[in-house]
């Protein structure tokens, strides 16, 4: 969003993270991976956003992302908002009794 790159996480995913689990010796009772959307308005609910969940952007304030701030508030007024495509998974396992 702010031209931060996520590709360390590009791994991560329910295959992933059940074969880790396989490998591991668990048994997978239950998976499901969702991939919802969420979509920003304005400015002020995308600055709320990085400040909830700082695991986003961990180096995040205003100031040192001003300009960036900027050029999306200036997206989100010409498009009516800013998409940004998601990946949750759910993943339950249990190890089986020896």
């Amino acid at each position: 969003m702010l031209g931060a790159s996520d590709n360390a996480l590009a791994a991560w995913n329910l295959a992933f993270a059940a074969a880790q689990l396989a490998a591991a010796g668990f048994q997978i009772i239950d998976q499901r991976e969702e991939f919802p959307e969420t979509v920003f308005r304005d400015i002020g609910a995308v600055v709320y956003y990085l400040k909830a969940v700082p695991w986003q952007a961990p180096d995040f304030t205003v100031a040192r992302y001003q300009d960036r701030l900027a050029a999306l508030h200036e997206r989100i007024e010409a498009e009516g908002s800013l998409r940004i495509p998601g990946h949750l998974f759910y993943l339950e396992a249990i190890r089986p009794l020896a």
